[in-house]
């Protein structure tokens, strides 16, 4: 065996266990910080095949933009007057870097499409794997029930669980659709469809709408990008699914009781003065507006350590009075808007390296995913873009990108995508 199929053994499990391990709520595995320590072995990892290659590559562009970031966050934090302390500061940095440093750290293996075809469908077992989890756990050992805040976040839902965590596992599932359905255009495997109605049902059933509006999206998706039908089909297709999707919904009392207390809620005048959510991304514009261009620095807004020690940005924007984003609620909300908390930490400028950093594998896969078949290259762009515009969508209203379980796709399953060798290459090389 070869030192770098070794090394890419390595990744892709470890990077595998990552995802199974950050889906359990830690409350069940008394908190530790398991996936920490595996994200940091990752890492270290690349580290290691570098200095085993003796050559460690990354795309000047990105790196040049991702130090330009790091630039900001060291002036943010000599500037500004919500600076946490040193500790705080460099852990609210380290942890918004983290997706970027994990694609400069993926970047450096250099895998076959024999080995990123593994990789996906390991990803896919573990979303299957915690799909039937959850039906076990809601027919038989029923936890959510016995949690009030569990059962708070899943109200309607007929699938649900405290060992797991839901928001995210709903989210991961439309990632596993995005697999599918490009595995289906590249082979033509008809029977994967039973595995995308099976993910489709549990996402619908666990009455997360922004995962259900993210399934209408990766099913447009397909629609409009890997099918070869006529335009003007497309477009009908598509208005019909919508017109059925709304006449569903308008009967169903499960989903009009949610969006009323959306409504009710979220959409008033005084929204932005009452709910958490609305309350953040109001704030945030106004902290983007009061610091422009840089914000109020790492770890001051919407991060780990406003968690950890109180941060004066919430009593001075007169957040602490919202329920969910005072230190001392039972239920804190501080971190589920993770476009708020950037836009508030890094301001203005900083938003714009952070989303050209976001979206640099979806606006690179034109010019570097090449391969002897049209139709591999097509599937795989379909996985990176559909992936990273149904995470984005998604995480306006859940801090997602935060989490390791997209990190390793939207991030490092990306960079294994643009770094790949091509098939016949990987055979050519292997045969030398």
């Amino acid at each position: 065996m070869k030192a770098s199929s070794l090394f890419n053994r390595i990744y892709i499990w470890a990077a595998l266990l990552l995802v199974a391990v950050n889906l359990i709520n830690k409350n069940y595995i008394a908190n530790l910080p398991l996936d920490y320590a595996l994200y940091i072995g990752l890492v270290g990892l690349s580290v290691a095949y570098g200095i085993f290659c003796k050559k460690y590559q990354v795309p000047r562009s990105y790196l040049s933009v991702l130090l330009s970031g790091v630039a900001l966050m060291i002036i943010n934090a000599l500037v500004s007057p919500y600076a946490p302390p040193f500790l705080y500061g460099l852990l609210g940095g380290a942890i918004t870097l983290m997706p970027f440093i994990f694609f400069v750290a993926s970047y450096n293996f250099g895998m076959s499409d024999g080995e990123i075809c593994q990789f996906v469908r390991g990803l896919v077992c573990i979303v299957l794997f915690y799909a039937l989890f959850l039906y076990f756990d809601t027919l038989v050992l029923h936890t959510a029930r016995s949690a009030q805040a569990a059962s708070a976040l899943s109200e309607g839902a007929i699938l649900s669980s405290n060992l797991i965590r839901f928001g995210d596992f709903s989210s991961l599932c439309n990632q596993a659709v995005v697999f599918c359905l490009a595995e289906i255009y590249r082979t033509r495997k008809r029977e994967l469809w039973y595995i995308v109605a099976f993910l489709a049902v549990t996402i619908v059933l666990t009455n997360q709408l922004k995962a259900i509006a993210g399934l209408g999206l990766v099913f447009t998706g397909y629609m409009l990008y890997l099918t070869r039908i006529p335009r003007w089909i497309k477009i009908g297709v598509i208005t019909v699914a919508i017109a059925g999707l709304a006449l569903v919904l308008s009967v169903s009392s499960i989903f009009t009781n949610k969006v009323d207390q959306i409504m009710e809620s979220g959409m008033s005048e005084t929204a932005y003065e009452e709910i958490a959510r609305p309350a953040l991304y109001y704030r945030s514009a106004e902290m983007a507006i009061d610091f422009f261009p840089l914000g109020t620095g790492q770890g001051t807004f919407g991060s780990v350590p406003v968690n950890l020690i109180d941060s004066q940005v919430y009593e001075d924007y007169e957040l602490n009075s919202i329920w969910g984003l005072s230190i001392d609620d039972e239920l804190n909300f501080r971190m589920d808007t993770h476009w708020a908390s950037v836009l508030g930490e890094m301001g203005v400028l900083g938003l714009i390296l952070y989303l050209w950093l976001f979206f640099y594998p979806a606006r690179r896969m034109r010019h570097e995913v090449t391969s002897e078949s049209g139709r591999e290259a097509r599937s795989l762009r379909f996985i990176v873009r559909m992936g990273v515009i149904t995470l984005f969508v998604e995480s306006l209203v859940l801090a997602l990108p935060k989490s390791f379980s997209f990190i390793v796709i939207y991030a490092g399953l990306a960079a294994l995508i643009l770094k790949r060798y091509p098939a016949q290459s990987a055979e050519r090389s292997q045969a030398a």
